[in-house]
């Protein structure tokens, strides 16, 4: 299921960003693009870190943005993007280099996705590759599963 929703479409390497806001901001563009979400989507994040902290800086180096699914999901839909630059957004896992968006339509249609995400994210050189790599490909084959060098 990740293949489906983190492709050449959703996936971004080293976009510069310079605060939480540009983050969640960046992390939308391509959910926007793709129709899976309406622009309402972005505050409801923003929102939702004034609300809880930034409990969606869930590793380090690394952050899960989203909002609930009435908040502006249309359709299933998730983007990765790794920064320039790190972010910090005054969490213990500062900086941020990697920021996933889920846009979920539901409580349960993205479990699968996160699952292999998480999967994914386990292999610590795996890991280190998502937050760090300049080239889009390499992005796209680690994100399937791939081996690279």
């Amino acid at each position: 299921m990740i293949e489906r929703l983190l492709n050449k479409h959703t996936v971004r390497v080293q976009v510069s960003c310079a605060t939480r806001d540009d983050l969640i901001h960046e992390g939308l563009r391509d959910l926007l693009a793709q129709g899976c979400v309406e622009e309402r989507y972005e505050k409801a994040i923003q929102k939702a870190f004034e609300a809880h902290g930034n409990y969606m800086a869930i590793a380090p180096g690394f952050l899960l943005s989203h909002a609930r699914p009435e908040d502006g999901v249309l359709a299933l839909g998730m983007s990765c993007i790794n920064l320039k630059e790190g972010v910090s957004i005054g969490s213990e896992n500062d900086p941020i280099r990697l920021v996933i968006t889920l846009a979920a339509k539901d409580n349960t249609s993205h479990i699968t996705a996160l699952q292999e995400l998480m999967h994914l994210l386990m292999d610590e050189d795996v890991f280190e590759q998502l937050k760090t790599t300049d080239s889009l490909d390499t992005m796209l084959s680690l994100l399937k599963g791939e081996e690279t060098k």
